[in-house]
C-alpha cells in the first residue's frame, strides 16, 4: 500500500499571503513608532517650554545696568524659544 506524500511547505498561494500579511504589519508597526516617536518629541518640548517662556520673558527688557553676559544669556535663551516653537 503506498502513502501520500507528506506536504511540508505551504502551497505558493499560502506563501504569498504570508508575505503580504508580514509587510502589512511591518507598515502598522513603522507608522505606529514613528507617531510615538513625534508625540515624544512634542511633549519633550512642551515640558521646556514654560521655563524657557519666563526666562525670555524676563531678560527681553533687561535692567539698564546689565552687563554684556545677561544680554548673550538673553539672546541665547530667546533663540531657544523660537527654535522649541514656544
Amino acid at each position: 500500500m503506498k502513502s501520500k506524500p507528506v506536504r511540508v511547505f505551504a502551497t505558493p498561494r499560502q506563501f504569498s499571503y504570508a508575505w503580504i500579511a508580514s509587510f502589512v504589519v511591518m507598515l502598522v508597526l513603522t507608522a505606529a513608532s514613528i507617531q510615538y516617536a513625534n508625540y515624544v518629541d512634542r511633549k519633550s518640548n512642551r515640558a521646556w517650554c514654560k521655563l524657557i517662556v519666563s526666562l525670555d520673558d524676563r531678560y527681553q527688557n533687561p535692567p539698564a545696568d546689565s552687563e554684556q553676559d545677561v544680554k548673550e544669556f538673553a539672546a541665547t535663551i530667546h533663540d531657544l524659544r523660537m527654535q522649541l516653537g514656544c
